[in-house]
């Protein structure tokens, strides 16, 4: 009898115990508040707290991983959160391989990208806009979820054309977003301007409101007369490389019959980046080498190199043609030129035209079109090129160690 009790009395001790973290914030009864919290961006205080917080949820999740996480797809979460505490300290080379690893076990494109768009959005850089509507637009058949109506409307408020009119009629239906009290923007009045988009010769010649054409009117593009044939396929080629709505072959079908020889004069640096994105999302590395070495004299500015992310696309043209030590060549390259934006830019006027001092192309979208727009990269997994990949990266981020980004405020 007395070893039944004490066999009771010890179940019952162990069942009150808990892990106890350094600092005391995380335990049994909040970790999953937590981590709801860490998902949605609302873990709160001071830089110190707030670092603290995550170190706690850190040391209490791998700590007690088998009670957090019992189902195997709960085993799944731990890769989204573990990256997302990673991302969240601006670890970027390790939040990415588990934010990539958890993205390909579930499709997850909603969370993980919008995560990383708002992680990269604390810089002030324009080139995360895509991002935030890449991940839009994985709700359109289940909206809001799995983000939050904030998470939504704090997506929608930077004016994303294209999921507007995609998914119209899901957002005019939530009256929970429509009356949401940081909407900003009125979706009924930008919904009518863009379904009664006209095809002009601007958008055109200026590759302009790639994203904002149903793929229905693209013909309609290509009939016009309104611009030259070269400047028409230039604009459907990069609308079909828009990451947006993706269509490498299409883009490659159409690229192969412009003259990639041909310089331009509006923008004409873009629209050869946009002929070798074709080409290596069509997985035709030879071609997009071609059309390099044809041109390359032409982007000896560095402004050019960086601003195009010439040598990040140089990289994956090696890499898909196995040639890693050329690809690393160039994505060192990539990584030295390019920046973590600190301020925004600054646009000077003289009469004649705007000049854009300092124009550089941004670090942390190259490294999240690494890790997410190119497999070519995993030919560098398991290899010394991998260690030596991150080691690189990891160098030219400290570059900015003192910036707001990396402030851990301990």
């Amino acid at each position: 009898m007395k070893k039944i009790i004490l066999i009771i009395m010890a179940t019952v001790i162990l069942a009150g115990c808990d892990y106890k973290t350094e600092n005391g914030y995380v335990n049994r009864k909040n970790v999953h508040e937590y981590l709801d919290k860490l998902s949605q961006g609302k873990i709160s205080g001071t830089p110190g707290f707030y670092y603290r917080k995550l170190n706690d949820l850190e040391e209490y999740i791998d700590a007690r991983k088998d009670k957090v996480y019992k189902s195997e797809e709960e085993k799944k979460e731990y890769l989204f959160d573990k990256g997302l505490i990673y991302l969240s300290r601006s670890e970027f080379i390790k939040a990415f391989p588990l934010l990539r690893e958890y993205l390909d076990l579930t499709g997850d494109k909603a969370r993980v990208y919008y995560n990383i768009a708002d992680k990269i959005g604390e810089t002030k850089t324009s080139e995360v806009d895509e991002i935030y509507s890449m991940a839009v637009l994985a709700t359109k058949d289940t909206f809001p979820e799995p983000l939050t109506i904030d998470q939504q409307v704090w997506a929608f408020n930077g004016n994303m054309t294209y999921p507007l009119l995609v998914m119209g009629d899901a957002l005019l239906g939530s009256e929970e977003f429509l009356s949401h009290k940081h909407m900003i923007i009125d979706i009924s009045k930008i919904l009518l301007k863009l379904k009664s988009t006209e095809i002009d010769a601007k958008m055109i010649n200026h590759l302009y409101e790639l994203e904002n054409l149903p793929e229905n009117r693209i013909a309609e593009v290509l009939s016009t007369d309104i611009a030259t044939k070269i400047r028409k396929l230039d604009y459907v080629i990069a609308y079909y490389i828009n990451p947006l709505h993706p269509d490498f072959n299409k883009a490659a079908y159409f690229a192969d019959q412009r003259d990639y020889r041909e310089w331009g004069t509006i923008f004409p640096d873009y629209r050869i980046e946009v002929l070798i994105r074709a080409y290596i999302g069509a997985g035709e590395y030879n071609k997009a080498l071609v059309i390099y070495e044809y041109h390359k004299h032409r982007f000896d500015d560095e402004g050019l190199e960086s601003i195009t992310h010439l040598n990040l696309l140089l990289a994956v043209a090696h890499a898909g043609l196995g040639q890693l030590e050329e690809s690393f060549s160039y994505l060192s390259r990539e990584f030295e030129i390019t920046e973590i934006k600190e301020t925004w830019l600054e646009y000077k006027h003289t009469n004649s035209k705007t000049i854009v001092p300092d124009r550089k192309g941004d670090m942390l979208r190259s490294l999240f079109e690494v890790y997410f727009f190119f497999d070519e990269f995993r030919a560098f997994e398991d290899t010394p090129w991998q260690q030596k990949f991150e080691d690189m990266v990891n160098r030219n981020l400290n570059r900015y160690s003192s910036s707001k980004l990396f402030d851990l405020g301990l």
